[in-house]
């Protein structure tokens, strides 16, 4: 009976060991960092609604997490150049001020200054800027993507154009930026 006990157990241990292998890692490195802009709110409805969009309650509570968690410090952004932001800087970097100049509509139509003070909500969020790793394997043609960092960006109108205007980035993996 000992030795059967003994021979479950020695099996048991071979395939616990055998599960517990890394398997070897054939992929190939495409890339190691690349940025680019998704889409996540197409204005167009002509298109499928998962072309360019992300479902509106999913869009809502993706970027209202991400929003919520930074502006609570729960979650570190940095600018552009990767230095890190203070919730009070974020706060200041959502809140968009634009000072005109305008003219009363009465006699002496004087001219004065105003400012317009708005403030940047997740629904003005069109575009996830993405910095990635990205891995192929040669035989399956499989490509693997590792999010290294996500960054909200607005599209707004300047001088008639449509630019892009990125808020911050967060860090799903920070050993990025020691590299």
């Amino acid at each position: 009976m000992k030795k059967v006990i003994l021979a479950f157990l020695a099996l048991g241990f071979i395939i616990v060991f055998t599960q517990c292998e890394e398997k070897e890692d054939n992929r190939t490195i495409i890339t190691k960092k690349i940025q680019y802009d998704v889409p996540i709110a197409n204005p167009d409805a002509s298109h499928d609604w998962w072309i360019r969009n992300i479902q509106g309650s999913d869009r809502e509570e993706f970027l209202n997490n991400i929003f919520g968690r930074v502006l609570s410090g729960d979650v570190q952004a940095y600018d552009y150049f990767n230095e890190p932001l203070s919730t009070r800087e974020v706060e200041k970097i959502l809140t968009d001020t634009l000072i005109q100049t305008l003219q009363r509509p009465t006699a002496p139509y004087a001219e004065y200054d105003t400012m317009i003070i708005n403030k940047i909500e997740p629904s003005d969020i069109s575009l996830l800027r993405f910095l990635e790793e990205w891995k192929y394997d040669a035989k399956t043609l499989q490509i693997d993507k590792k999010v290294f960092a996500i960054g909200p960006v607005m599209e707004v109108t300047v001088n008639g154009q449509k630019v892009t205007r990125p808020l911050f980035w967060i860090y799903t993996d920070e050993s990025v930026l020691k590299k």
